[in-house]
């Protein structure tokens, strides 16, 4: 919840307690670091929405110049196009942690 709403600005995954759960997950993680760094944003990614539970309360310019993005985007899309204006930008932009 503190990372949905902007308190707290990461997620740290310790090897250390996935090895104890899974040793050979652990192994892989460290073998292809950069693949699985990409799977677990897009999972945050993915559930981050679920919980936030109200606006964040001190946006940065930043935030303010993605959200005028987002809304140009979808004024200027045609009638009864259905699509998100975030599969336009690359989620590393719209990422904030």
């Amino acid at each position: 919840v503190k990372i949905a709403h902007r308190e707290q600005v990461e997620l740290l995954i310790e090897l250390d307690d996935l090895a104890e759960i899974d040793p050979d997950f652990a192994q892989r993680i460290v073998e292809n670091t950069r693949r699985y760094s990409k799977i677990f944003s897009e999972a945050i990614d993915e559930m981050l929405p679920n919980y936030k539970d109200r606006e964040i309360q001190n946006k940065d310019s930043l935030d303010v110049y993605i959200e005028h993005r987002l809304l140009i985007e979808r004024q200027n899309h045609r009638e009864g196009e259905v699509r998100d204006p975030r599969d336009r930008y690359p989620p590393e932009l719209l990422r904030r942690l």
